[in-house]
């Protein structure tokens, strides 16, 4: 498998360039680059799993929607995620 992510110098704070042979597994691999930020995810054990389903009116707002969802969980539940699986994209 090619690079999944990329975590890059950005004027804000940090940038991600995601990786993938489709949509699915871009999203996936940004929402990974993510939590890399937060933690080493080899460490993280897969104790639980969460369905998620958001919506935006286009790809763009449907990643940050997505990406914020994860966050959210972060910092409400204190949960983190290592594996991601997108049943359906559209």
């Amino acid at each position: 498998m090619k690079k999944e992510f990329e975590i890059i110098d950005h004027t804000a704070d940090v940038g991600i360039i995601a990786y993938g042979a489709d949509m699915k597994q871009a999203f996936a691999n940004a929402a990974k680059a993510l939590f890399s930020l937060i933690t080493e995810l080899e460490d993280v054990e897969e104790a639980l799993s969460r369905d998620i389903e958001i919506t935006a009116p286009d790809q763009e707002s449907l990643l940050v929607e997505w990406l914020n969802e994860l966050i959210y969980l972060f910092d409400a539940e204190n949960i983190i995620f290592k594996r991601f699986d997108i049943a359906q994209l559209s």
